[in-house]
């Protein structure tokens, strides 16, 4: 009996650690797969004269056209159209069976409309599709992901996300889907409940209450919570 109840001692014990391990395990492969498929965006950037893959083709008569922002880096990771984020270099630490789409994904911040947000700058979003939609009665066209040299340094290109029925991965950055709603629970905005209904506009804080993040300088770096809803550094870009 005593033998019996020093081991349910050291497993009430050790579960912890041994949980711990595993996550960091995960925060690990997950640093390892962003790392790759953020080399493969900037290099497909390189090829691209400068500019970063477009989140897809819009076609005004049948929608989406393809040639996502996955399919356009998979040959620089050797793999077919359609697995990147997805069967290919997923988040392990995603548990959720209902996402089971892209785990990491790109930052998508649009014009809104087709209009440029902020006049003087150059670009106001990272990754964006190409060409033209019907928006009621005016045909609008949206020309495409940003140059790299147009994107701040500190401007995350693409974290860890969150993605339902299959869908490829991305997050949209608050000028796109402006935080109205706090469902951290500190007081301080952090999400939109109109545009997506997942928290934090799809990005996803899932290593202990932080996200693996690629930078446009080629960096990876975890950012809590905090440190998203706040901007800090100006890391929504761009």
């Amino acid at each position: 009996m005593v033998c019996i109840g020093v081991l349910l001692v050291l497993a009430l014990v050790l579960a912890p650690v041994a949980m711990s391990f595993t996550q960091d395990a995960h925060t690990t492969v997950c640093v390892g797969n962003t790392r790759q498929i953020l080399g493969a965006v900037l290099a497909c950037a390189a090829e691209k004269g400068g500019r970063l893959p477009d989140y897809g083709d819009y076609n005004l008569d049948t929608g989406w056209a393809g040639n996502f922002w996955d399919d356009a880096i998979a040959p620089y990771l050797s793999r077919p159209k359609g697995v990147v984020g997805t069967a290919f270099l997923r988040c392990p630490a995603e548990k959720d069976k209902r996402m089971n789409g892209g785990t990491i994904g790109p930052n998508y911040t649009d014009y809104r409309g087709g209009v440029q947000q902020n006049p003087g700058v150059r670009t106001d979003r990272v990754f964006l599709y190409k060409g033209f939609s019907n928006e009621g009665r005016n045909t609008k066209y949206h020309p495409g992901s940003a140059r790299v040299e147009d994107i701040r340094p500190n401007t995350i290109v693409i974290a860890d996300c969150r993605a339902e029925h299959g869908g490829r991965g991305g997050f949209y950055g608050p000028w796109t889907a402006p935080f109205n709603a706090d469902l951290s629970g500190n007081g301080v905005k952090d999400s939109n409940t109109g545009r997506t209904p997942l928290p934090y506009n799809a990005w996803a804080p899932r290593h202990k209450g932080k996200a693996v993040c690629g930078f446009i300088t080629g960096s990876i770096r975890m950012i809590s919570i905090e440190q998203w809803e706040t901007n800090e550094d100006q890391i929504w870009g761009p």
